[in-house]
Order: structure tokens, then sequence, then C-alpha cells
């Protein structure tokens, strides 16, 4: 079974827009620059089992605006999401064991964490400083958004106060 993307393994895909990844997929780790120059990935639906998210890994993928880090994510490098225009992030698990405070480059992103584990991420500088809000959720549904004649199914975000959706 697969469990690593390589280097560069979509490196430069220009018309790449939307990727899915099986759930019953072993795939543990994307290394360097896997995604880089993506310029129109706007969609990841990243493996459940991931656990380790590389340097640049999406590199310059401008369009991305959300992603939801499964929860046995352990590992995010420096650089992961540089080049991107990331809003939101919603962690589905405890505080990564290794987290660079250069992996979400930038500093108004909002971050959604599941309540047990909302004191770890406050407390933790490398989320702290690129974070300008660590909500909690309670629960993650999935939904249909109609985008155009196409059905996207994106993660639905259930808060104390609203409902925010991750797509565009």
């Amino acid at each position: 079974s697969l469990k690593l993307l390589g280097r560069y393994a979509f490196y430069g895909c220009s018309n790449l827009k939307e990727v899915s990844f099986s759930n019953s997929l072993d795939l543990e780790s994307l290394e360097s620059f896997v995604f880089g120059q993506c310029i129109l990935l706007s969609y990841i639906d990243l493996p459940k089992n991931l656990k380790n998210i590389y340097s640049s890994c999406f590199y310059n993928c401008y369009k991305l605006r959300h992603i939801v880090i499964p929860s046995k994510v352990n590992k995010i490098e420096v650089d992961a999401f540089k080049g991107t225009k990331l809003n939101s992030v919603v962690f589905e698990g405890p505080v990564p064991k290794y987290i660079s405070i250069d992996s979400f480059p930038g500093n108004n992103k909002t971050a959604y964490v599941k309540k047990e584990y909302l004191n770890d991420y406050r407390n933790k500088t490398a989320i702290r400083a690129r974070f300008a809000n660590i909500l909690h959720i309670e629960s993650l549904q999935l939904e249909f958004e109609i985008i155009g004649s196409t059905a996207k199914i994106l993660p639905k975000i259930n808060n104390d106060t609203e409902n925010r959706y991750c797509g565009e």
C-alpha cells in the first residue's frame, strides 16, 4: 500500500483543482513540494491516516483557502502551507507533536479545534502566533454545496455562535 507521496509528485500541475483521497488509503506522509505550484488547487480532502506534512507541501497553492487536518497528523514542517491564502484550518485532533511556527505563514487565519483541545492549541506558540482566532467546534458534518454545475462536499463547522463553511 502507498505510505507516502514523494517529493514533487504533483508539482506544477497547474490545472489540478481538487484532490480527494480514499479513507481506506494508508497514506501517512506528504513529502516536500508534493502539491507545490498547483496554483488552481482549491480543495483537498486529506486521508484520515495522514501523519506527516513536510515542508512546502502546498507551496504556492494560491487558491487553497480552507483545509481540514486529520486527527493523526503529528508533524507539520516549516512552510508546509507557504504561498496559500488559508482563511481557516480545522484541526480534528490534538496539537501535532511537531509543528513549526512557520508551518502556516501569515497571522490572520482562524483555527477550529475540538473543545477538549482548545487550551492546548491556545497555549502552543506555533499556533497562537499564526492564528488570529482559535475557536472550538462541536462537530464536523459534510454538506453539499453547489458550485456552478458541480456539487462539492465541504466540511461544515458548527460552533457556539454560528455556522461557518470551509470551502470557497
